[in-house]
């Protein structure tokens, strides 16, 4: 595991136009499903888990897109 990646000591570099781009798809697209299923699914604990759940998969997924990308000429295998 490389921790240097996950607990940076100091502030990354800012991402590329390309990275950044990414990572407004991403989002877009989590966002696009969010409304579909918040529309689909009956207000209750299980929307809103799923819901939740949702906004995790999201925050995860653009983490991906930044952590592959950002700084990775600096990083060395764990």
């Amino acid at each position: 595991m490389n921790l240097d990646r996950s607990f940076p000591a100091h502030p990354l570099p800012k991402p590329d136009p390309a990275v950044l781009s990414l990572a407004a798809l991403v989002r877009e697209k989590f966002r696009a499903l969010a409304i579909e299923v918040n529309s689909l699914l009956p207000d209750s604990r299980e929307k809103a888990l799923t819901m939740t759940h949702l906004e995790d998969a999201s925050t995860y997924a653009v983490k991906a897109v930044y952590a592959d990308n950002v700084g990775a000429d600096e990083q060395s295998p764990a």
